[in-house]
C-alpha cells in the first residue's frame, strides 16, 4: 500500500473479508483496482473476496498477489478473470497494471464526451 500511495492511489487498507466486502459495497463507483493478498485474516482468502467482486457491476481490474507457490491458485485467479501477481510484487510489473488501467479510464471518459 506505500508503494501505490506513494505513485498517487488512494488506497483502502482491508485485512479481513467482512471489511473489504463492505468497502467494496460502499465504494463500488470509485474503485478501479481492488488488489487483495490471498491470504486475508480469518477463513476466507483473498481470491474469495475478488471472486465476490465479480458478482458487482463495478467497473474495476482485479488483482490476487501471494507469496504462495501452489499453481492451483494461480490458475484459480486467472479461471475467474483476476490478474495475478506473486511476491515480492515487482513494482515495474505493477506500475504496468496502473498504467494499463489510467490509459483504459482515459478511454472511458472520451467515448462518453
Amino acid at each position: 500500500s506505500a508503494l501505490l500511495e506513494n505513485w498517487g492511489c488512494e488506497v483502502i487498507r482491508c485485512p479481513k473479508h467482512e471489511e473489504a466486502i463492505t468497502q467494496l459495497h460502499t465504494n463500488l463507483e470509485k474503485l478501479d483496482l481492488l488488489l487483495a493478498d490471498y491470504r486475508l485474516d480469518g477463513v476466507e482468502t483473498g481470491l474469495d473476496f475478488l471472486n465476490h467482486s465479480n458478482t458487482q457491476e463495478g467497473n474495476y481490474t482485479t488483482l490476487l498477489v501471494t507469496a504462495e507457490q501452489d499453481l492451483s491458485i494461480k490458475n484459480a485467479a486467472q479461471d475467474n478473470g483476476h490478474l495475478f501477481l506473486h511476491k515480492p510484487v515487482d513494482p515495474a510489473a505493477l506500475r504496468g497494471i496502473l498504467t494499463r488501467l489510467a490509459g483504459m479510464r482515459k478511454m472511458r471518459a472520451t467515448r462518453k464526451q
